[in-house]
């Protein structure tokens, strides 16, 4: 990637976490420097569960999930990442302990990411804190939004689904997984859905 290209890529970045929070001069200055650039493609494990995550990721143009394996022993998906969003496995990444998430890119795209070792660093900016502070909060959000969804119906579901999510983006099986549907259970609904939504 070509420098001009990447400086742009990380001044997107940037004004993404300006509307977070305001972002002073000094902090800018030490950030841009440590902002790692990855392509990735569809299908690509940017992280393997068992492992320590040593990143802090953000999504320029990909779509990604974060699956962990349940109480049953199966690969559930727990979460779905969209263009313009962070995402890390916060407790593994704080704590220093091995991570339960797997992260799999599901389209192809642009990576940007900073090292532990990089955030540490900029801790000495009140900013910081701010900023892992409102992203930690957006994960409890998430997460409150996916816990009241699973109390819905199966069509109800689908519905509050495809109202934050592009829903025939999302691959079905990790759309059914997300949602704990059966796989043809949300085949059903979702056709539905769109026959009844059609243009």
């Amino acid at each position: 990637m070509k420098p001009a290209d990447l400086e742009k890529l990380i001044n997107k970045m940037m004004e993404m976490l300006y509307g977070m929070i305001p972002l002073s001069v000094g902090f800018r200055m030490d950030f841009k420097p440590m902002v790692l650039a990855q392509l990735c493609t569809a299908k690509e494990v940017i992280f393997l569960r068992t492992h320590y995550v040593r990143h802090v990721w953000y999504s320029v143009d990909v779509w990604l999930i974060a699956s962990l394996i349940d109480e049953q022993g199966n690969d559930r998906v727990v979460r779905i990442y969209k263009p313009g969003q962070i995402f890390t496995d916060a407790i593994s990444f704080f704590k220093a302990i091995p991570s339960r998430l797997e992260f799999r890119a599901f389209t192809k795209g642009v990576l940007l990411s900073i090292r532990r070792s990089a955030v540490m660093e900029l801790k000495k900016h009140p900013e910081t804190h701010e900023l892992v502070t409102s992203t930690l909060l957006l994960e409890q959000e998430t997460e409150a939004w996916r816990v009241r969804v699973m109390a819905m119906h199966d069509k109800d579901k689908v519905e509050a689904f495809a109202a934050e999510y592009p829903i025939n983006k999302v691959p079905n099986k990790y759309a059914a997984s997300f949602l704990n549907m059966v796989p043809a259970n949300y085949s059903r609904e979702k056709a539905a859905y769109n026959t009844k939504n059609k243009d």
